[in-house]
């Protein structure tokens, strides 16, 4: 939505933005129009965002036609109507709706003489601004001065230090609905009446009396014979090993997602329905799972192990370079 914020005034020759001036803001401040009864919901969510656009969004002074006076921020000093307040747009014998061409001629200030110390302030600034070409808004929070999503977002979101085991989470291959729910594993929010499953000092305590079998045969396919099962040392083994680009650490890093997921699922299904799934029906969707999402992903080294890692899954040949 913010986006849209900067095309009204960055887009000046969209047919949306001539649409939305002559039609929705009726040539007034987009900073000033009151949000109407009857308006759409994205027009209304737009206007919401005005109070955050209003930080970031700055302007160089150009002739000035483009740029309101007292509303928009193109002062050393922020934007004049916050700063200075009503008295001061009476003071200058101005109007709310003015344009910042209004006290400009033939390139310079042309001010009407300050009768008070808003307008003192306001005018012994002026200097600092230097006239381009024209009117030009600037996106503060990007590099660049255009709007940019990831810039953007970067800026408002709240920044923790990064976690190390989120290679074994987010990565181009994994199943989107398997990582949310190991995200929420490894966040400890997996709460569905009773724990999914606790991986503790003791070992793996599922309601599931196999879920060890299910974990040791699938990371028995993946070679991983000697694979821990306390949680901590499995996140510590995935962290140290899983997160590479080599076939072994893609298809551990789904089976991990494959079979938190799939856990999660027939505990809810027993849960509210009552109908338990074997432990064959698990282990067959996990493998399904992960064998249909890796064929095609990628190319990979024809070397011993991968060919063997192949065979165990039932890879397709084009898999290999």
């Amino acid at each position: 939505m913010l986006r849209h914020v900067w095309s009204l005034f960055a887009r000046s020759g969209s047919l949306w933005v001539a649409w939305v001036k002559d039609y929705l803001l009726k040539r007034k401040s987009f900073w000033s129009v009151s949000i109407p009864q009857n308006c759409s919901w994205s027009w209304r969510k737009i206007l919401k965002l005005r109070e955050i656009a209003k930080r970031i969004l700055k302007f160089k002074v150009g002739n000035g036609e483009n740029i309101f006076l007292w509303q928009d921020s193109w002062h050393p000093s922020g934007i004049l109507i916050e700063v200075f307040g009503h008295r001061a747009v009476y003071d200058a014998h101005s109007s709310l709706e003015a344009k910042l061409s209004s006290v400009i001629l033939n390139g310079d200030w042309f001010w009407r003489p300050a009768r008070s110390e808003a307008l003192v302030e306001i005018q012994t600034r002026l200097h600092e601004i230097k006239f381009g070409p024209y009117d030009k808004p600037v996106w503060t929070v990007s590099r660049g001065g255009s709007y940019v999503s990831s810039e953007t977002w970067d800026f408002f979101r709240e920044k923790k230090v990064e976690v190390s085991w989120w290679k074994i989470v987010w990565f181009p291959n994994a199943i989107p609905k398997h990582a949310f729910i190991l995200w929420l594993a490894l966040q400890d929010r997996l709460l569905t009446g009773d724990r999914l499953m606790k991986w503790g000092y003791k070992g793996i305590i599922c309601f599931l009396s196999f879920s060890y079998r299910i974990w040791k045969f699938c990371m028995h396919c993946c070679h991983e014979n000697n694979s821990p099962i306390i949680w901590d040392e499995v996140l510590k083994l995935g962290i140290s090993k899983w997160g590479t680009k080599t076939l072994k650490g893609l298809l551990c890093r789904l089976v991990l997602g494959s079979v938190i997921y799939n856990l999660w699922c027939t505990r809810n299904e027993l849960k509210h329905s009552g109908h338990p799934i074997s432990e064959e029906q698990i282990l067959r969707k996990v493998l399904w799972e992960v064998r249909t999402r890796i064929a095609g992903k990628g190319k990979f080294s024809k070397n011993k192990e991968n060919l063997g890692l192949a065979a165990q899954w039932n890879l397709p040949a084009d898999l290999f370079l």
